[in-house]
């Protein structure tokens, strides 16, 4: 299952690439992630708005530090002239940093985990996001439900949604979409560990980047022993059987997915 990195060449984004399955490769492809799209030129906004049309993008960020704050505000600019839908869905609000007091488990887990360790250490690293993943699931269930909302609605097409790297956010939201469409977990974890290959070169600044199996395989353990499936927690977040419909018919353009009805799945 081939992805292709940065597709329109776009001189200033990291990590873009098609989330749909490569066997839409024929098709119109409707489903994009990425870094940073305040990052974007004009000029490459522009070639993305002719070749695809783009409606919607889907910003995971949370505006809590200014950087960011102003990062979203100068992305909003650039995309409301065109007309192209901003949808602000923090995914990871009250989780940043990992020492929210609305949570024990939480703040517990950040106190005993300081941030030089588990970015310098690739183990305790994998550790923490593994923690990180979980949590975005467990705790703001609701922040997903809205992600996954707006990708059910298909005039919100074509749509890109991303977050700062690309990877932890974004990739737990790609992953629970390829799920949803049917993809069996080695193929998920091909796409979600390229993030490393969509950051190119790292230097020992940018570990960061870096994003591990475990912890991908931390999220889909925990959902089966919760809920049992991927469309079972989905459904237990508020999101319906005719959504989930919705969502893997815009993906893969059929109404058949590994051999079931969606009316089935």
């Amino acid at each position: 299952m081939a992805r292709k990195h940065n597709p329109f060449n776009f001189s200033n984004i990291k990590n873009f690439r098609l989330v749909a399955p490569t066997s839409l490769t024929g098709n119109k492809i409707q489903l994009y992630r990425t870094a940073n799209f305040s990052n974007i030129h004009e000029a490459d906004l522009n070639k993305l708005e002719k070749e695809i049309g783009l409606k919607t993008y889907i910003d995971l960020r949370s505006n809590t530090s200014y950087w960011e704050k102003n990062e979203m505000e100068k992305l909003v600019e650039k995309l409301a002239p065109r007309n192209i839908q901003y949808v602000n869905v923090a995914v990871a609000t009250d989780l940043q940093p990992l020492d929210s007091s609305k949570f024990p488990e939480v703040k517990a887990y950040g106190k005993t985990n300081a941030r030089y360790d588990r970015y310098n250490d690739p183990t305790r690293h994998a550790d923490f996001l593994a923690k990180y993943m979980v949590f975005v699931c467990k705790y703001n269930g609701h922040l997903i439900r809205e992600v996954l909302h707006t990708m059910s609605i298909p005039s919100n097409y074509p749509l890109v949604f991303g977050c700062h790297a690309g990877k932890d956010r974004t990739g737990l939201i790609a992953a629970l979409v390829l799920s949803l469409c049917g993809l069996n977990k080695q193929d998920i974890m091909d796409d979600y560990i390229l993030s490393n290959e969509g950051w190119g070169e790292m230097d020992s600044n940018t570990k960061t980047s870096s994003v591990y199996p475990e912890s991908l395989n931390a999220v889909f353990e925990w959902i089966e022993s919760n809920h049992g499936s991927v469309n079972n927690y989905c459904n237990s977040i508020g999101i319906t059987n005719a959504e989930i419909q919705n969502i893997v018919k815009i993906c893969t353009h059929s109404d058949i997915i590994n051999g079931l009805p969606l009316a089935k799945l």
